[in-house]
């Protein structure tokens, strides 16, 4: 136990208190000696949370790992799960997968969205989030060249290839992105499915093109046709039409099958809740309202209204969530 190390260093110490649930703390004593004592439901929050403290990492990480493999069965005990420290629900999300923490059922919401709530954090560690001025499309910057934009003109490369790309918007902030998702759903769930298929992109078989797993329905094409005019939008067939884009109507992507696709398949409804862009949403607009305007609030006093109230929930909320 690391955390008694610096008292024992202090020869003056000649009593020691120790506030510790006496059953628990004697399991742990026990425990040095003999690492293969077995833990189970009725003991794993305790001494998850007396190792933490005590700083028993080892111990920590048994516990922790016997949590992520019984999470259903650990959300179910009648015990207040919000006595565990952040760092260790942190450590937890780590553990635990994403279709695991879909598939779990919490009805009092002991851990299921602050599990959500730490692997957005991790999802977007690292990643450049940006949106395009014209198609209003979320994606991540290091796929930008990557990805053609739907509403962009298209331009001749020095190497012949066609290409359409997007224009970054300057005043795009991926944490007002989030906190618009999120004031609209009201689920940190959605928020991070959302997100994941964000970050992750496919290459389509049938356009040939990459896109990002939330524009998985944006596929452009016509209708299947023998003729020399299209049945959806009654143009002409043309064998080459560099300059235009070959579509009227939007189909799904179909990329190889691999594990991303498969994953995105299993939680299709939450990645594709919906095909509205937040950024366009009132609240959002009410976000960047909110920050410009909040440095500039009189400082003569005045009534306090609900809008004030308002205004100070979305911008501490936006700091609170800032990755």
């Amino acid at each position: 136990m690391r955390y008694f190390s610096s008292f024992l260093e202090d020869t003056d110490i000649s009593e020691l208190d120790v506030h510790c649930d006496v059953q628990v703390f004697e399991w742990l004593l026990n425990y040095i000696s003999n690492e293969s004592l077995p833990i189970d439901m009725k003991n794993v929050i305790s001494i998850l949370i007396s190792s933490h403290f005590l700083m028993m990492e080892p111990l920590e990480d048994k516990c922790l790992q016997f949590v992520s493999d019984h999470l259903q069965s650990v959300v179910m005990l009648p015990i207040d799960l919000g006595c565990i420290q952040e760092r260790l629900i942190e450590k937890l999300s780590l553990l635990v997968d994403d279709e695991t923490l879909s598939d779990l059922l919490d009805p009092n919401d002991k851990l299921k969205t602050v599990l959500y709530q730490h692997k957005l954090k991790n999802l977007l560690m690292n990643r450049n989030i940006g949106s395009c001025v014209l198609c209003k499309q979320v994606f991540t910057l290091q796929v930008l060249d990557s990805l053609d934009c739907k509403s962009g003109q298209c331009t001749l490369g020095l190497d012949g290839t066609l290409t359409s790309k997007h224009t970054l918007d300057p005043e795009f902030d991926v944490n007002q992105y989030i906190v618009a998702m999120y004031i609209s759903t009201k689920s940190w769930e959605l928020v991070y499915w959302r997100c994941w298929g964000i970050v992750h992109h496919l290459e389509c078989t049938k356009c040939k093109n990459d896109f990002v797993l939330v524009d998985l329905l944006g596929c452009l094409g016509h209708l299947n046709t023998d003729k020399r005019m299209y049945p959806c939008c009654k143009r002409n067939v043309y064998p080459f039409t560099p300059f235009q884009k070959n579509g009227c109507m939007f189909f799904s992507h179909e990329p190889e099958r691999c594990e991303i696709y498969d994953k995105l398949h299993n939680q299709m409804e939450k990645v594709l809740w919906t095909q509205n862009n937040p950024t366009e949403a009132p609240e959002y607009q009410m976000t960047l309202a909110t920050n410009r305007q909040i440095d500039k609030r009189p400082t003569s006093k005045k009534r306090y209204t609900q809008r004030d109230r308002d205004e100070d929930r979305m911008s501490q909320l936006i700091e609170r969530l800032k990755v």
